[in-house]
């Protein structure tokens, strides 16, 4: 159902910007001159078909990233990190646990202390 939908908006909206009426016209034009059989006008309107959901995919990724732009700018200005950055920030953290860990193991007793500062 959601690609239907998809493939509808798509359509719709390629439809839109390359001129329904300029291709209908052009389409009335071959059929009544007979330069078109019913299989190459098929094949034409299938490339159209395919054109506007192209244009129309083409126009949703542009727009999808306008959103995340102006989103991402929105979450900076108010300090708030994205998805992506959290992320990353997550896996250094889980790096230096692990490296801290490896640390311990390696590390005598007699040197880890007992967290006080022992130069005094």
């Amino acid at each position: 159902m959601r690609e239907r939908l998809r493939n509808a908006m798509d359509m719709s909206l390629g439809a839109a910007l390359t001129g329904w009426r300029r291709v209908q016209r052009r389409a009335g034009d071959l059929a009544e001159t007979g330069r078109a059989g019913r299989e190459r006008m098929q094949a034409r309107l299938d490339r159209e078909t395919e054109s506007w959901r192209e244009t129309g995919r083409e126009q949703i990724q542009d727009l999808e990233g306008r959103i995340r732009e102006e989103v991402n700018r929105v979450l900076r200005g108010m300090n708030l990190v994205t998805r992506e950055e959290l992320e990353r920030l997550n896996r250094q953290v889980a790096q230096l646990q692990s490296r801290l860990a490896e640390l311990e193991r390696e590390s005598p007793p007699s040197e880890r202390g007992t967290g006080e500062d022992s130069s005094a």
